[in-house]
Parts: C-alpha cells; structure tokens; sequence
C-alpha cells in the first residue's frame, strides 16, 4: 500500500512523569491513568527488562462485545478486517456548545439526534469506520445518543471512534453499539484527529491478542492519500 504520510492517532503515556495516575488537586488515584512500568535487570544477560500492570481501558484503547456479555466473542476471536479499514472524521463543532447532554440519567436534555448526522449521509459509507471529535471540551461537549448510534448501525459501519474528552458516549449508545458487534475505539489523540478532520484515511487499530479481553490498549494509525 502507498500512502502520504502516516499519522499516530494514539495517546501518548507517560508513566514516568511527575503526578501521573494521580489527581494533581487532591494526590488520589486517577482511574483513567492505571498504568505501570516497573525496571528490572535480567540476571542472565543483564538487559534491562519490563513488567506493565495496566487497566485495559487506560489511554487509548478498543472494545467489543466481550466487554458487555462473557459469551460473546473476545477481542482476540474478532477477524483482523474489523480492526482495519476505511475511515471517515467526522468534526461535531457545528453543533455548538452546550450540546451535550448534561446529566448522566440520559432521559432528557439537548441530545444529539439523528438528523444532526444528515450532513454527513452522503459522506458515511457501508462497512466504514467512523471517527467523531469537536472543538469542545466537558461539559460542553456533544454527545452521541441512542439515536445517533442507531443511525450509524444502519449506515452499517463496523467501529466507532471518539476523541473522547470533545465528544461523549451516552451509556445507551455505547451498549447498543458493542450489542451489534461495532467496535469502539476511545481516547483518541486529539491533536492528530484533529488534523485529519473530513478526510477520509485508512486506519489500523493495532490491539493486544490476548485471550479473554472486553477491551484493550491499542494503536491506531492512520494512512493519508493511501493506495491499495
């Protein structure tokens, strides 16, 4: 495959730096940041060695089915073509701030509808990856609702992505997703999604094969002006 360049979408983690997995207002424990990195020398050729304890939601990361049920199909039984594919960014600014759904009942409030995404119908194509970001932050930020989920199960992609701290998940959507066997991918780099914002790229989400996860840390890179 030939392509223009070659964009990292992944978070970067430093376990190394000052106040990490820690709240730097109150020194608590940060469960978004369940990550370390401890050293040590190898006794039979002395290199320098590695163990990694993680939560398999830290940084940037993919789920399925097997997060929701344990008889569905863990991360490790889903075919490599789902992890892989054509993607289309999808920038949600237009919506403004304060589009979001404030209030975590999801049973009301401003959500985002279906016909919100119709800008975009022509855009979305079967069996796509569709990633989401804005130019908002918290509370401001919009919120993808069982409605809009339903319109992109119907679009028929196979994984969603979100820059997640500009655009939120509601709980139904997120259910509803992994219920239909979409992928999610989450904690997206929101500077590299940012400068690939409306293009359409070929993306690679890079997750761990290990036997009985719901979800995993992953890399995802993505392929500008590609060529089969």
């Amino acid at each position: 495959m030939r392509f223009r360049r070659i964009l990292d979408l992944t978070r970067l983690l430093d376990p190394g730096s000052p106040g990490w997995g820690k709240d730097l207002q109150w020194g608590v424990e940060n469960i978004e940041e369940r990550l370390n990195v401890k050293g040590w020398i190898h006794p039979l050729d002395s290199t320098l060695q590695e163990d990694i304890t993680i939560w398999a939601h830290c940084g940037t990361h993919v789920e399925g089915h097997y997060h929701l049920h344990k008889h569905g199909e863990d991360l490790a039984s889903i075919p490599l073509e789902r992890f892989c594919g054509e993607a289309i960014v999808l920038d949600l600014s237009f919506l403004g701030p304060g589009s979001a759904l404030r209030r975590y009942d999801f049973s009301g409030g401003n959500d985002m509808r279906a016909s919100d995404m119709e800008r975009f119908e022509d855009k979305v194509r079967d069996g796509d990856i569709v990633l989401f970001f804005s130019d908002f932050q918290g509370i401001e930020s919009p919120m993808i609702t069982l409605e809009v989920a339903e319109w992109l199960f119907r679009k028929g992609v196979k994984a969603v992505g979100l820059e997640t701290g500009s655009v939120q998940l509601s709980v139904p959507a997120h259910n509803f997703l992994l219920e239909k066997g979409i992928l999610e991918i989450a904690k997206l780099d929101r500077r590299g999604i940012r400068s690939i914002s409306g293009q359409r790229v070929f993306l690679v989400v890079a997750a761990l094969r290990i036997k009985g996860l719901g979800a995993s840390p992953a890399r995802v890179i993505a392929f500008q002006d590609w060529e089969p």
